[in-house]
């Protein structure tokens, strides 16, 4: 059936490999070979050669993707409607990949909203450092991601997303909790808890720039891999937190930590949206990364949305 022949075709699209598509589609490799080989007779046309890498579309390829995939979304819209079929074929799937702040809540309420969309795309969410992540899409085991580091490889396509503001935070219940405002002083002699990646920088390191500029030795009582265990040390009374807000938004929606408002001047990252650069997306990625879009004016805050709340489940 050239549907099914379609479907063969836009996955080996998708991955530009023969396996993997043979794996998403749950049938072997020389039948997706056969039907690639059989779409190309009855349409006459080169579409695809073999490569180094894998597989690529030629010229005519990628125009002829375009128009398979528009008539296997309209065919399952067709199906559904009229069978009560699913909309999505049940081998679909999203890789989404983030860094470790974006994958504390950002992506995971992201994924809820789009699992009510999408409710039969197998969805995936790895989370590693923004260099591994880069890594994770080049290989394709990632099909879209936010990191929080320019991505440096040409073959990635980047958009900016959104500014990430740092913060400083401790138990409601501490000494240092009680006072209003910290000045530089404060923090130059305050224990601070930072994040400090295994590989490169974190965002904590443009906050301790910004204290030696002004003179000030930073008075660090603990480094860590992850924010997870700089919360675990500031409930720990090891010292003040410096994080990215978002990655400890759910703690400070149920006043579990305070923020202690920096001094002027606010220290900000940014985070990007990466995926591979000119490589078909899916039907399931165009639709993530459209939701990625719609929320990239929203800044981070220490309260979710209502619209993105309601869909998480209580931890």
């Amino acid at each position: 059936m050239t549907l099914d022949r379609l479907r063969v075709f836009a996955a080996v699209a998708k991955h530009g490999s023969v396996s993997r598509a043979a794996d998403e589609l749950n049938i072997t490799q020389p039948a997706v070979t056969k039907r690639l080989r059989v779409l190309q007779r009855t349409f006459k046309a080169m579409l695809y050669k073999r490569s180094g890498r894998g597989v690529e579309l030629t010229d005519k390829g990628k125009i002829f993707l375009q128009d398979a995939i528009e008539i296997l979304s309209q065919y399952d819209r067709l199906k559904g409607e009229f069978s009560g079929a699913l909309v999505v074929g049940t081998n679909e799937t999203l890789t989404v990949g983030g860094s470790c702040s974006p994958s504390i809540d950002l992506l995971p309420s992201l994924l809820a909203l789009f699992r009510k969309s999408h409710p039969h795309v197998r969805m995936s969410l790895r989370t590693d450092n923004s260099g591994a992540i880069e890594r994770m899409i080049i290989n394709d085991e990632v099909d879209i991601a936010v990191i929080n580091k320019v991505p440096t490889n040409h073959l990635l396509a980047i958009e900016p997303y959104r500014r990430e503001p740092l913060v400083a935070f401790v138990l409601p219940n501490s000494t240092e909790a009680r006072k209003t405002n910290f000045t530089w002083e404060d923090f130059a002699t305050a224990q601070i808890v930072i994040r400090s990646p295994i590989r490169g920088q974190g965002a904590a390191d443009q906050f301790l720039k910004a204290l030696k500029q002004r003179g000030f030795t930073p008075n660090i009582a603990m480094r860590c891999d992850s924010p997870d265990a700089v919360k675990s040390a500031v409930k720990m009374k090891i010292g003040v937190g410096i994080l990215f807000q978002e990655a400890i938004a759910y703690e400070l929606n149920k006043g579990e930590f305070k923020l202690i408002k920096l001094p002027p001047g606010d220290i900000c990252g940014e985070s990007f949206i990466v995926y591979r650069k000119g490589r078909p997306l899916s039907k399931a990625i165009q639709d993530f990364l459209k939701l990625l879009r719609e929320h990239r004016q929203k800044p981070a805050a220490p309260r979710r949305s209502a619209k993105l709340a309601a869909t998480l489940p209580h931890r």
